[in-house]
């Protein structure tokens, strides 16, 4: 819980340094973290309360406690999860096709799913195969044992103390937490020589100050160009905001440039927030089927597995597949009706670059090319060509009609996790173990949600920076998209930290009485609401046309 809290605090400084320090060195920075965070279970002895007496112990329980404490702290304050996660994000957003976002992200969590599944065995593996599990089992046929010699009968031994462990415990082998760090440790080797720096360059030179840097560079930049009076004349109460909170103010309502306010990304991040309650809320899940339904952690291995299973099915093959669906269903808007597919793409991936953005150089390009990674896409692309003479209507009107796709995949993933939770929740409450295994795969096709959530954004933002937005200029967000990805990683940190808590109070005040499945109103709930501010995300044109 502390390293979760620090982090979350920590992230208010590293977010506005992923476009300064680049994203190499903070995913450096995060592996690091990982391994800080198990160096104090994989370097103490054996120690209460898993060990022997307390006052043989060569440290004491208050040392490894504040030892544990420390390194929660230094866990935290290096970004830990929450800043790995942001890194990856964003690097997949730099190298990924502008069009294939919500796919390439898809990948992400697929992966984390994998991790999820091969490090059990992993630590398994390395409990068995480890030289104190090898020690242990070689003195125990040495002098444990029995002789076949003839020996008179002695009496009976008298039963052992209660609380005296009748076999070695596996808490004093840290051979599973030994092999994470080594783990940790090939993945800063296979970053800092195999992974490429995937940073934009900035469009203009860096030395311009930012009163002089227009919020956006679109093709026809005349008709957005304004000066830096109209640009930096927000309020003061603005200002202190974006002081106070860092990235989460790209969080508040963004200010068109006739004085409106665009709600967008505010429901995107409350819908986001609101989702990721019922992602924590699977592990209780599993938690009342073993208190309900007797089931053996056997039993609940196999559901959590299967949950993720089916899971990772669903992203690698059934969400790309909603894409090219929603793709040729959703109408298109008057003036890019008549368009080819081929055309489409092109504005598409024209309209959902930054505009501020462009590869570093040809150098890095070539490197990243050679290394058979994915790049971001050159400025002078022969797929920009097209709609070089495109007007910047066409290209939001496309980028809009993109971003409905998303909200689209974000809808259905929604509506699967809200009838999910409905058969959990009533299946509970009718003690129904076979009802309730059904639920959780309806749970298993709202993966996508996440990233598509994500990819939505990131669309929007692109739009209100062609459409001029004062509060998303330069002095304030230098890289807007950095800057969602970073917030998003805060207020994931939050939720994940304070959800658990709610669930569990209400699980524990409610498991014995007439409706013991009232924990799981909580997530649904969430998705309810995630689902109606997701409706209201507009995507028509007519919502920020404010720059004509």
């Amino acid at each position: 819980m502390l390293s979760f809290v620090v982090s979350s605090i920590s992230m208010l400084y590293y977010g506005p340094r992923l476009s300064k320090w680049g994203r190499k060195p903070m995913l450096l920075i995060s592996l690091a973290s990982n391994i800080i965070n198990y160096i104090p279970f994989a370097l103490l002895p054996l120690g209460y309360p898993f060990g022997d007496i307390p006052s043989e112990l060569p440290i004491s329980p208050a040392a490894s406690m504040i030892f544990v404490l420390l390194c929660s702290f230094l866990t935290g304050l290096t970004g830990f999860t929450g800043l790995f996660l942001c890194v990856m994000r964003v690097m997949i957003v730099d190298v990924a096709p502008p069009t294939r976002r919500t796919v390439a992200l898809n990948w992400l969590i697929s992966a984390t799913l994998c991790g999820a599944f091969f490090g059990p065995l992993l630590a398994a593996w390395a409990l068995q195969t480890s030289r104190k599990a090898r020690t242990h089992l070689a003195l125990q046929d040495l002098f444990l044992t029995p002789s076949t010699g003839l020996e008179l009968p002695t009496d009976p031994t008298s039963p052992p103390l209660p609380g005296t462990p009748q076999a070695p415990s596996k808490h004093g082998n840290p051979a599973a937490l030994v092999a994470c760090c080594w783990v940790f440790f090939f993945a800063i080797f296979w970053v800092t020589l195999l992974v490429p720096e995937t940073k934009p360059a900035p469009a203009v030179d860096a030395a311009d100050s930012p009163a002089s840097v227009p919020p956006t560079r679109s093709r026809d930049g005349d008709a957005h160009a304004h000066d830096d009076t109209e640009t930096l004349s927000l309020s003061p109460a603005r200002l202190r905001a974006h002081k106070v909170l860092g990235p989460l103010s790209i969080y508040l309502p963004q200010v068109t440039r006739d004085g409106r306010k665009d709600y967008r990304l505010t429901w995107l991040a409350l819908a986001g927030a609101f989702s990721n309650i019922g992602t924590n809320a699977l592990s209780y899940v599993a938690v009342f089927a073993g208190y309900k339904f007797d089931f053996t952690p056997d039993a609940i291995g196999l559901l959590l597995g299967l949950i993720g299973a089916t899971r990772a099915v669903w992203l690698i093959f059934a969400i790309p597949l909603l894409v090219v669906t929603f793709e040729r269903t959703i109408r298109k808007p008057g003036n890019i009706a008549s368009l080819s597919a081929a055309q489409l793409e092109a504005l598409a991936k024209a309209g959902l670059k930054d505009p501020d953005l462009k590869q570093a150089d040809a150098r890095q390009a070539a490197d990243v090319g050679d290394r058979g990674i994915a790049q971001p896409l050159d400025q002078n692309s022969s797929l920009d060509a097209g709609a070089a003479d495109t007007s910047t209507e066409t290209i939001r009107a496309v980028v809009l009609w993109r971003t409905a796709v998303d909200i689209a995949i974000g809808k259905v993933s929604y509506f699967a996790d809200i009838v999910g939770y409905l058969v959990v929740l009533i299946s509970a409450s009718f003690s129904n173990a076979a009802a309730m295994i059904t639920g959780t795969l309806f749970l298993s096709f709202g993966a996508g949600a996440g990233p598509a959530v994500a990819s939505a954004a990131i669309a929007i933002i692109q739009d209100q920076k062609r459409a001029g937005h004062p509060t998303l200029h330069p002095c304030l967000h230098a890289s807007p998209t950095d800057d969602w990805l970073a917030a998003l990683s805060i207020s994931d940190n939050i939720v994940n930290g304070l959800s658990p808590i709610l669930i569990s109070v209400v699980y524990s005040l409610t498991i014995e009485t007439a409706l013991p499945s009232t924990c799981f109103l909580i997530p649904t709930v969430g998705y309810i609401l995630s689902f109606v501010l997701l409706a209201m995300v507009d995507t028509r044109v007519h919502v920020v046309s404010d720059s004509s």
